[in-house]
């Protein structure tokens, strides 16, 4: 597999150290671990599951492009680092 894409993530110093330790025992990369759980996670959902997300997601960027009330953005900033 051909990797394309970057991304960050935060992990609480538990977190790190755990799937550090896995990673050390599997003679695998902290990363190959995170892309197996996702694809363990997320690509073994039914169709239907797959669907119902991909129409939330749209929602979402409707009421992000076209709000019905003003967005509190600094609110939803600091949410997602939570």
């Amino acid at each position: 597999m051909q990797l394309k894409r970057r991304t960050n993530l935060l992990l609480s110093e538990e977190d790190y150290r755990l799937l550090s330790s896995i990673a050390t025992k599997k003679e695998k990369t902290m990363g190959q671990l995170i892309r197996e759980a996702i694809r363990k996670t997320y690509f073994s959902m039914k169709r239907a599951e797959k669907q119902k997300i991909s129409e939330e997601v749209k929602k979402g960027w409707k009421l992000l492009l076209n709000p019905q009330k003003k967005l509190d953005y600094k609110g939803l900033i600091d949410y997602g680092r939570k």
